[in-house]
């Protein structure tokens, strides 16, 4: 045995072995012994610690330490030295000379040589040491054994082995070694690796060890026996070998065949007592409990010792590891337990069928034949319980006469095996389920024979109901009959039938309704609803209910819904059509080929083409009492084809025409000039009593919108021939007084002239085509989620061709660009302006405040939520691109930007000898440039909402060339206005509405206009007027989609639009 300084240091490392030689000179260590190649002792820490050490050929095998550290640590260095030749220790310690110092060069040069290897890296082979150990204090927790002091445990420890000159290291071996790759040993001055398949076993047992300490023995736990025996028993596959004992270890073999552990019953000499006890059986062999080692928890390997016991395994001739099978208990006091003949009865009644049913029981007497253990097979039990009811049971076999017990563990397991196979083919399958209707039939006819017979056994087949999936299509017939109490109604029936059976059409509508996938008669078949046709089916029926009354049982259709009814019919086959129904149809259908009437008798004038066509259209809607909307663009003659309808209608109620005030004295001149021998009333302000009077006489009443509200209570007892709403997108707000009057008025037909039909949304076309088609679509609320939301949020392509499809025969429109030719050029340019500096630092000084103000205003809650402060922000925002001073007065001094942009044009208009029409959104800053036109002794004619000669103001300018200037507010100005004298137009602030600003163009750009037009837009570049135009392009699109066809666009006004303004 030989132990030097240097072998420690080599050991512990340099530090450690300063720092012990510390503890070593201070009397630390003591208590010392040796025997043979072993050192014990103990070394005095922060506590009492028991070091060893165990030497090998000229150096130290291992160590071990009860520290923190476990091995070569400070305490393994003090023993060490303690353990020198007592005599020769202080010396030895004052005479341990310090290896020379050497130049920095040469140890520079010492470090590259070392890494040096002549003959390569080399590879190392491993080894995995098994020890048998004493358990300590912390075993107890990880074991729960109530005598730690007893309890043997079992340790690993990995170790290297180098082929080449058959050395091995354990000092150089390292749990993760296999956790990198091709990492680098360095053992004493050779470098070499470990083989690939040694990493990855490595890995794996330190895994299952779950242990991150790279050095020192390692417990086999309950908790990780199981991992770790499945590493174990493989190493050879990884070329591994294993090893037990720490001073001369010898080979470890793994046993193919697993020992079993029973639990015996045997008799003893007592008369009739038997005893109980727990036997290891390797074969026939009755294993040594003190030469054998169960792990795991329950036991899952055993280790046993061959020529030793487990009290002294340094002695054994060969370890064998072997898998166990069986289980039974581990006595905790006794390893026998004795029964006594009077207590057998009680045993066996009480106490042996839990045992049987857990443990492996052996019986070496016949006085107690053990009971038979058996696993009963699932069984699925399916009843009738119901004309369409069955019952599903899942249970089991039933248990046969005699000595049988269950393996309930085992029969659970069958069980929920074979839930979890019938859940995989039916999902909603539980052990007690009732299944009624057409999931009982679905079962029935669709699951059951795809049932594992074989792996299930399945009772009760034969008194099941008998159900019968049809999957012929089924037919849908549909019936139109005239209701007994409302003309303009017509009945509606429509029966389904498969296989020659009819289909309950509530029940039907209700399945469809639910989303059900299928639907089940009263026979027992039942079919499937995935047919696209009953889809489409179930919208269309949804939208004719929401065409009438909740408390109505039935159907009904109105006569305006032909495009609905063709939708409906395309689904199945037409049966009888009501003799009423099919002269409209068919009149609508011909819509697009109506013969083109001439001018009727008493018309003053000339009708161009398209106007004849449109007169046509009115006349073919009249004459089945029906309604519609001539959408025609502004300024192509929309006045003039109504007053064709009213001279070549035969009627003995007179026609009612509501308009916008500023329009009444219009429709009263033009009805004199075109058709001066039609007798008229005129409904003005003051005493309209007399008219009233003499409202039989008249075949033409015209009425303001504001006195259609005043008067409302007379009018609506007066039954009209036709209603004419001129400009009806003053109704297009539902929710208004002037809608509900106007939808309440009696009349056989009503006709809407505007070229806006909408200005900002669908529900706005709705409300104008609810008035004059009642029926034709569906309420507001089904409207809006029908058709709005899916064209104008989410660009929905199959609800615009429906929403395209029922208003064709309701509505014609026909642009100025493709009829009327002849039109002169009207030329459209945008003037982006750059505000001058003053301007433009009081516009950002004010962008700023509100942009802070609407963007924390759209952060809580949102658009809907704060739409008026938000508006109010915008309108700021506007009117200062136009003057700072309409939002505060002391900009007084500021120069406006477009003001001096309009006097510069004006220059150029005034030296042509040009008219203009000069409109803007703000009467402030009309009155602006009114005050800067009287400085400059200018004239102009102007016009607002309070005007009340507006008559005399329009024929001033078209008569007079002395006045070249027309100052409008734009909203009083859309309408009414024949302004043909005017060649230029100067929009002097973008309005959200486009509608808005093509109204007012065309008040020059219309029939009767003979020079070019141009139009010019002021707009402040990089300002709150640049949004305006996007919004203004969202909804052009929008417009143009619904009632031109164009391409899809949103048009509704969002939290992101405004965003993009403040932005």
């Amino acid at each position: 045995m030989k132990l030097t300084a240097e072998m420690i240091r080599e050991h512990v490392g340099a530090v450690f072995f300063s720092r012990g030689k510390d503890y070593f000179l201070s009397g630390r260590a003591s208590k010392v012994s040796c025997e043979k190649e072993i050192i014990s002792g103990l070394v005095r820490g922060s506590s009492l610690y028991q070091t060893t050490i165990f030497l090998g050929d000229n150096e130290i095998a291992d160590s071990e330490c009860s520290c923190p550290m476990e091995t070569a640590c400070k305490h393994v260095a003090a023993l060490g030295l303690k353990a020198l030749p007592l005599i020769n220790a202080r010396e030895s310690l004052v005479h341990l000379t310090p290896k020379p110092t050497q130049p920095s060069w040469a140890k520079q040069l010492e470090r590259i040589e070392k890494k040096i290897d002549t003959t390569g890296p080399r590879q190392f082979d491993l080894q995995i040491l098994l020890a048998i150990e004493q358990a300590d204090l912390e075993d107890y927790y990880l074991f729960g054994s109530h005598d730690y002091r007893d309890l043997k445990v079992l340790s690993l420890r990995p170790r290297l082995f180098d082929p080449t000159d058959n050395t091995v290291s354990l000092n150089h071996a390292r749990w993760d070694h296999g956790a990198y790759g091709n990492g680098l040993i360095y053992w004493d001055k050779k470098t070499g690796t470990l083989k690939s398949e040694a990493q990855f076993f490595l890995k794996s047992l330190n895994a299952a060890l779950d242990k991150r300490l790279n050095t020192s023995w390692q417990t086999v736990t309950p908790a990780n026996a199981a991992s770790v025996w499945q590493a174990l028993k493989d190493h050879k596959r990884f070329g591994v070998s294993l090893f037990a004992g720490k001073k001369s270890p010898v080979p470890v073999v793994v046993s193919p065949t697993p020992v079993d552990i029973s639990l015996v019953i045997q008799e003893e000499k007592k008369a009739g007592a038997i005893s109980l006890s727990r036997q290891v059986l390797a074969g026939e062999v009755v294993l040594n409990p003190k030469c054998h080692l169960l792990l795991g928890s329950p036991p899952c390997f055993c280790l046993t010792i061959v020529g030793s016991t487990l009290d002294l395994p340094e002695s054994a001739n060969c370890f064998t590891l072997s898998a166990v099978s069986g289980s039974a208990p581990e006595f905790d006091r006794e390893p026998v337990i004795t029964i006594p003949a009077s207590s057998l009865r009680l045993f066996q009644k009480d106490h042996l069928p839990k045992l049987a049913r857990h443990y492996n029981l052996k019986s070496l007497t016949g006085k107690f034949p053990l009971p038979r253990i058996i696993t009963p097979n699932p069984v699925l039990t399916i009843e009738k319980i119901g004309r369409n009811k069955i019952a599903l049971r899942l249970g089991q076999e039933e248990t046969p006469a005699g000595n049988v017990l269950i393996d309930e563990p085992a029969a659970q397991k069958l069980r929920q095996e074979a839930e979890s196979r019938l859940q995989k083919i039916y999902p909603d399958f539980a052990p007690d389920l009732i299944l009624e209707g057409l999931p009982a039939a679905r079962f029935v006819s669709e699951t059951l024979p795809k049932l594992p017979g074989r792996e299930i056994k399945i009772a009760g087949l034969p008194e099941l109901p008998n159900f019968t999936l049809d999957e012929t299509e089924a037919e849908i017939n549909f019936n139109l009959a005239e209701t007994d109490s409302d003309h303009d109604w017509f009945d509606l029936k429509i029966r389904v039938s498969v296989s020659g059976e009819d289909v309950p059409f509530s029940e039907l509508f209700a399945a469809l309704v639910r989303g059900e996938s299928h639907l089940l008669l009263e026979s027992g078949r039942y079919f499937s609803l995935s047919n696209p046709k009953f889809a489409k089916l179930k919208d269309l029926i949804a939208e004719a209910k929401s065409l009438q009354d909740h408390h109505r049982e039935g159907l009904r259709l109105s006569h305006f819904q032909l495009g609905f009814w063709e939708e409906l019919s395309r689904l199945g086959i037409v049966g009888e059509q009501a003799k009423r129904w099919e002269e409209i149809s068919l009149g609508l259908k011909h819509f697009t080929h109506i013969d083109t009437l001439s001018e009727p008798p008493g018309f003053e004038g000339h009708l161009r083409p398209y106007q004849k066509e449109g007169f046509s259209y009115l006349s073919s809607l009249r004459k089945f009492n029906l309604g519609g909307i001539l959408a025609d663009d502004m300024g192509l003659g929309k006045t003039v084809q109504a007053i064709c309808l009213i001279l070549s209608a035969q009627h003995s109620h007179p026609f009612l025409i509501l308009a916008p005030t500023s329009v009444v004295e219009n429709w009263d001149a033009e009805l004199s000039r075109f058709a001066p021998g039609l007798s008229k009333i005129i409904l003005r302000r003051g005493d309209r009593s007399e008219h009233y009077q003499n409202l039989d006489r008249a075949k033409v009443v015209v009425c303001s919108y504001p006195l259609l509200l005043r008067d409302f209570d007379k009018l609506k007892q007066i039954e009209f021939d036709t209603i004419i709403l001129d400009e009806a997108q003053a109704a297009k707000n539902h929710q208004s007084k002037v809608y509900s009057s106007a939808r309440r008025l009696n009349a056989a037909s009503k006709i809407a002239l505007t070229g806006t039909p909408m200005e900002n949304n669908l529900m706005e076309l709705w409300s104008v085509i609810s008035i004059v088609a009642p029926g034709l679509f569906p309420s507001p609320q089904f409207f809006s989620e029908n058709f709005r939301l899916p064209i104008e949020k989410f660009q929905n392509q199959e609800a615009l061709a429906k929403l395209r499809s029922r208003l064709r025969p309701f509505l014609l429109r026909r642009q100025k660009e493709f009829v009327e030719k002849d039109l002169p050029q009207k030329t459209v340019q945008t003037t982006l302006l750059e505000m001058n500096p003053e301007h433009r630092k009081i516009y950002n000084l004010h962008l700023t405040r509100e942009r802070q103000k609407v963007l924390g205003l759209l952060e809580s809650n949102g658009f809907k939520n704060h739409r008026f402060e938000i508006l109010k922000s915008l309108t700021v925002l506007r009117q200062l691109c136009l003057d700072p001073s309409l939002v505060d007065p002391k900009y007084g001094s500021v120069s406006p930007t477009k003001i001096e942009a309009f006097r510069d044009q004006l220059a150029e208009l005034l030296a042509g000898h040009h008219k203009a029409l000069v409109f803007s959104q703000f009467t402030s800053f009309l009155a602006t440039v009114r005050r800067h036109l009287d400085s400059a002794s200018l004239p102009y004619l102007y016009l607002d909402g309070s005007t009340k000669n507006r008559g005399d103001l329009i024929s001033k300018f078209q008569s007079n060339p002395d006045i070249p200037l027309f100052l409008i507010s734009l909203k009083a100005g859309g309408s009414g206005l024949n302004l043909t004298a005017a060649d230029y137009c100067l929009l002097l602030d973008p309005w959200w509405n486009p509608a808005v600003e093509h109204q007012a163009i065309d008040r020059t750009h219309r029939i009767g206009q003979e020079k070019p037009v141009f139009v010019y837009k002021y707009i402040l570049k990089d300002s709150v007027e640049e949004k305006v135009l996007r919004l203004q392009e969202k909804k052009e699109a929008l417009f143009k989609n619904v009632l031109e066809e164009g391409n899809l666009f949103s048009s509704l006004i969002t939290d992101q639009d405004v965003r993009e303004i403040f932005s």
